[in-house]
């Protein structure tokens, strides 16, 4: 991986330019001072766009990672190389130098290794949420990877396979009840639109059954306790209460993620 200090971090950017600073922020990170990850979020990854010095960094937060005692920053950090790692589709071609195009994929399978460790522990229990996205993400399960964040804003937003009209999935309207439902309208602009239950999956035999399983198995306490009783839903079926046209919710999500 790229060294610290090295004149090469000049030739790299970032989101504000010339990206010689993030040695810094880096040496600080080591060190446990909380503020570094902000510095290096706001600095590696702006609006889903990534830069040469991203790549160039994702080896050190993963190393960094391993060492860091506190769970709350090692979360923190490998989130960060998954906000990365996760944009990584959507960035036009930096023209990354072989070198650091290879120490950024060889560190992704121990980032995967480190988020799985760090699930287990007790930390922030929405940090642990994307977390868990940044593991599904990491394990070739990229949807799932970025649906997860639908359970933290209450919200899953994507079009009808038929009539194409954008549909919500919200929680039932008692906050007492974990089921979702599904309207063709803004439920907060149009309160009294009607819904259709969405039903919990994944269906006996699915295809998607192996993906809910490594959840479970994975996802640690921390996460669970957020959406442990609401992720069966993420592989539910639905109907469009406009054209009654049937759809898996995690399917449809997928469209949303291929146009992304």
């Amino acid at each position: 991986m790229l060294q610290l200090p090295s004149t090469r971090w000049a030739e790299l950017t970032h989101a504000y330019g010339e990206a010689s600073d993030i040695e810094e922020f880096l040496t600080r990170l080591a060190t446990g001072d909380e503020t570094a990850i902000e510095d290096l979020s706001g600095s590696l990854v702006h609006q889903n766009s990534v830069y040469s010095a991203s790549y160039a960094a994702v080896p050190h937060l993963v190393d960094i990672a391993r060492r860091l005692d506190d769970p709350d920053l090692k979360a923190n950090t490998l989130i960060l190389v998954g906000q990365i790692a996760s944009s990584s589709d959507f960035r036009s071609n930096t023209g990354l130098a072989p070198d650091i195009d290879t120490a950024y994929r060889a560190a992704l399978p121990e980032a995967l290794k480190l988020a799985i460790a760090t699930l287990q522990l007790a930390f922030e229990p929405y940090d642990a949420v994307y977390l868990l996205q940044t593991a599904a993400w990491l394990n070739g399960f990229e949807t799932v990877g970025l649906a997860l964040a639908g359970f933290l804003d209450d919200e899953f937003t994507f079009p009808c396979p038929r009539c194409k009209r954008d549909l919500y999935v919200w929680p039932e309207e008692d906050e007492d009840e974990d089921g979702y439902t599904t309207a063709g309208e803004d439920p907060l602009q149009s309160p009294m639109t009607p819904r259709t239950a969405l039903l919990p999956g994944p269906a006996a035999g699915s295809t998607l059954d192996a993906q809910y399983r490594w959840l479970l198995e994975f996802g640690g306490e921390s996460a669970l306790s957020v959406i442990g009783e609401r992720l069966p839903y993420l592989f539910g079926k639905g109907e469009c209460p406009v054209c009654e046209a049937p759809f898996t919710l995690l399917d449809q999500l997928s469209t949303v993620t291929e146009e992304r």
